[in-house]
């Protein structure tokens, strides 16, 4: 999970990308602000309900939104978008109309992997933990010393996700360095609890069902920018068949988990 690195979409990395959804909320955020959309206000709103309703179930011990839930939500979201892409259009003089134009084209090729959450509540919302662990790494890169040689970087991510795994499991850190310089490291059946094992045993199924039955869908190409893709004004002749392959989409890929994946 990263936050719409389009790197990351290229041929050469042979993995699924999902993106952060706290990102998209300040985003949406921005262009509200900038623009008193009616679409953007109602996209928050439709995006925070879902987090708080998904919350609300994990408490209890649920696993997943109903399927009325999910078709409700898509629905929603599909109705939000396409008047988002008559409002952006409509307005084209204004000055943040690019910043508007291109978060909607990336809303609409990047729906799986910015809302595989709804799908799944394995699935992460944001990667803010991520970018705590790596906090440190970051801090190191803007000091004196840096990173000599690619090996001395390597070891230190490695001690550090170690170090990191530790603490997020209640785990001694010094116990398990010491551990860890006998040779003898903690392992995950050591010191995660048995439902946390199962959960991320079925993570990984899912990823892995994912991968084999994810349909290959159109996308922007590795070296194509957000910024050059372009919405379509409501009176071009072309609308229709936008917004039907933007429906058909959603329709089709909604309600399972399916990435852009190389």
């Amino acid at each position: 999970m990263h936050d719409h690195c389009s790197i990351n979409y290229n041929e050469d990395f042979l993995f699924m990308n999902l993106d952060c959804a706290i990102h998209l909320v300040r985003a949406i955020e921005s262009i509200r602000e900038k623009s008193s959309h009616r679409w953007a206000a109602d996209m928050l709103n439709h995006i925070r309900k879902a987090i708080h309703d998904r919350k609300v179930l994990i408490s209890k011990g649920e696993s997943g939104f109903s399927a009325e839930y999910l078709e409700t939500f898509w629905n929603t979201y599909r109705e939000i978008l396409d008047r988002g892409c008559e409002e952006c259009a409509a307005d084209r003089n204004r000055y943040y109309h690019n910043d508007e134009e291109t978060l909607l084209v990336r809303i609409r090729n990047y729906t799986p992997n910015y809302f595989a959450w709804v799908t799944c509540f394995d699935f992460p919302i944001t990667d803010n933990l991520s970018e705590l662990g790596l906090r440190g790494v970051k801090s190191k890169q803007k000091i004196a010393g840096q990173f000599q040689t690619i090996d001395a970087m390597e070891d230190y991510a490695a001690v550090l996700s170690y170090i990191g795994t530790c603490r997020k499991c209640n785990a001694d850190v010094m116990t398990g360095l010491t551990r860890l310089m006998e040779g003898n490291p903690f392992r995950l059946e050591e010191i995660l609890p048995q439902d946390e094992l199962n959960r991320l045993s079925r993570y990984q199924q899912k990823l892995s069902d994912s991968a084999s039955s994810a349909q290959a869908i159109p996308s922007a190409s590795p070296d194509q920018k957000d910024s050059s893709d372009s919405v379509v004004p409501p009176e071009s002749s072309a609308e229709s068949s936008v917004q039907e392959s933007l429906n058909s989409r959603i329709d089709e890929t909604a309600p399972q988990m399916w990435f852009h994946k190389t």
